[in-house]
């Protein structure tokens, strides 16, 4: 009955305490820290294997660098 109560009373102190500023700061925070993790990771990522495809393979097309083949046949590219 009394731990019960107790309980209760906890959690809306906990939640009292959460104020607007406070949790303001725990978003912030939160933004900050991951956003400098994720800047890290793309970092990592672009050394260990690169985050673009190269200028040669931009001009001839993607299609056949990522997949090996080609995308549009000849055909279709006259009609447009």
């Amino acid at each position: 009955g009394n731990s019960h109560f107790s309980e209760v009373q906890a959690f809306f102190l906990i939640l009292i305490r959460c104020t607007v500023p406070n949790c303001l700061v725990g978003v912030i925070a939160c933004f900050i820290t991951f956003g400098v993790l994720g800047y890290l990771l793309y970092l990592f990522s672009n050394k260990a294997v690169g985050n673009r495809a190269s200028d040669e393979d931009q001009e001839e097309g993607l299609d056949f660098a990522e997949m090996g083949i080609a995308a549009y046949t000849e055909e279709e590219d006259s009609t447009t």
